[in-house]
């Protein structure tokens, strides 16, 4: 199974992206897998793992050096643009931390096709204007009280 599913994403438009998806959604959806997902699976050490985000918030020497070399680039997006990009990196940011919790604190060797098929906007190239984030609100809000009371 592939990671995009987009066959041609430089000619397909937005709209036609999200009728896509929802039609393979709807297509793939399987009554089953989630009824054995809900009974069979324990969540809650999962849910009750407490993120240590302390990697992310501690740079060593040489990634200091890194980032001072970084060019400096002004990128002018309007308010349109703006909340693709917010809402393209904070999709996949909830995609990188529901990996990382799944896997209590670490990533495995299907984490990146895990991540990229989590996030809409590394799976499709859209980035979702609504639905998908309410699914993921709580995930978020929880990720960000874990950041939060770590720095």
């Amino acid at each position: 199974m592939e990671m995009i599913h987009i066959q041609d994403p430089d000619t397909t438009s937005f709209e036609s992206r999200k009728d896509q998806q929802a039609a393979s959604e709807y297509a793939n959806f399987s009554d089953d897998h989630y009824l054995a997902d809900l009974l069979e699976t324990d969540l809650s050490g999962v849910l009750g793992y407490k993120l240590d985000l302390e990697f992310i918030t501690t740079l060593t020497d040489e990634e200091r050096e890194l980032m001072t070399k970084l060019p400096n680039r002004e990128f002018l997006l309007n308010i349109t643009e703006q909340k693709f990009v917010f809402f393209g990196l904070f999709d996949i940011l909830c995609a990188y931390l529901l990996d990382w919790r799944m896997n209590e604190g670490g990533h495995c060797i299907e984490s990146r096709w895990n991540i990229a098929r989590i996030s809409a906007t590394l799976c499709w190239f859209q980035v979702s204007d609504n639905h998908s984030f309410y699914s993921g609100y709580m995930l978020g809000m929880s990720e960000t009280r874990n950041l939060l009371s770590n720095s």
